[in-house]
């Protein structure tokens, strides 16, 4: 567990590095901190806690969104960044084909990847 944290804090890193990227939640123009993506409630499931699905993007400035419908009809450069209620999964979402893609699968391809279309769960 703590080597998937560690692993998801570097690559985050990176990612916000190298795109001048920060993170925010949806509707908080307070950024949030890697490790707050990187930790257990978001990245596990836990029977005692359960997890915590959550959202952020990813971008260089904050827009407010009012959800996750108004993020996929507005998002123009910036990347979604979800769990899943089992803590199986973590799900980027961003523009095919931009830069940003690129950067993922690049870094990405030695892991077992699913690209999925973007739904409001």
């Amino acid at each position: 567990m703590k080597k998937v944290m560690a692993w998801s804090q570097e690559f985050l890193s990176e990612l916000l590095d190298t795109f001048e990227y920060k993170i925010f939640h949806l509707n908080s123009s307070a950024p949030v901190k890697v490790s707050d993506i990187a930790s257990k409630r978001f990245l596990f499931y836990s029977l005692e806690k359960g997890i915590t699905l959550q959202s952020y993007v990813l971008a260089k400035e904050f827009t407010q969104y009012e959800g996750l419908a108004a993020w996929e009809v507005q998002n123009s450069s910036n990347i979604l960044v979800q769990n899943d209620e089992d803590g199986g999964s973590l799900y980027f979402y961003v523009n095919e084909n931009s830069q940003e893609y690129k950067w993922i699968t690049a870094r990405l391809k030695d892991f077992s990847l699913d690209e999925v279309p973007f739904s409001i769960k």
